[in-house]
């Protein structure tokens, strides 16, 4: 009877998410359609219910808080292949970019690079924000908020580990254990 009613909560609460055994994926994250401030995140197996700092709003799509948007806002997709439009507080695809084109965050438009400092739609971490590359140059993607760190590997912001007693890890300059 408990599974049931787990299948149940999760089904009712985010329609998607569960897994087999009726337990959500640790990270997942469930925007609300009406609130965009409040979400649920799934940690430990069971959905808990958070909120976005002042300036963010969850996207469902990245599946974290992102900076919230003014009407009629642009700005480049986060694959640099739309230009999009802030509607009803919301990021819409206003322009898809052709098959050799990306979008220039300067002009919010479609073009094909002339000469690329860096592979467009590539990630690199600077200070704890996400760097992505438009094609003529890095700018900023995502600014990771504690506790979440940038990744060197995906270029992506990731929850720090809890430590475990006798677990080691470098400091950030990689001088010491």
């Amino acid at each position: 009877m408990r599974r049931i009613g787990l299948c149940l909560a999760c089904l009712v609460i985010v329609a998607v998410g569960c897994d087999e055994d009726n337990v959500c994926q640790n990270g997942a994250v469930r925007c609300f359609e009406n609130n965009k401030k409040v979400y649920w995140v799934c940690r430990d197996g069971d959905w808990k219910l958070a909120e976005c700092e002042a300036g963010y709003a969850c996207d469902q799509d990245q599946g974290s808080c992102r900076p919230s948007c003014s009407a009629d806002e642009r700005r480049c997709s986060g694959t640099l292949k739309n230009v999009e439009i802030c509607s009803n507080g919301q990021w819409v695809v206003e322009t898809p970019c052709g098959a050799q084109e990306y979008c220039d965050s300067t002009q919010f438009s479609c073009h094909e690079p002339t000469t690329l400092a860096c592979t467009p739609a590539s990630k690199r971490c600077e200070n704890n924000v996400v760097m992505i590359c438009n094609g003529t140059g890095w700018q900023v993607y995502e600014a990771c908020v504690s506790p979440q760190t940038c990744d060197q590997l995906t270029g992506t912001c990731v929850r720090n580990p809890e430590c475990t007693t006798g677990s080691k890890k470098c400091d950030d300059d990689l001088s010491r254990v």
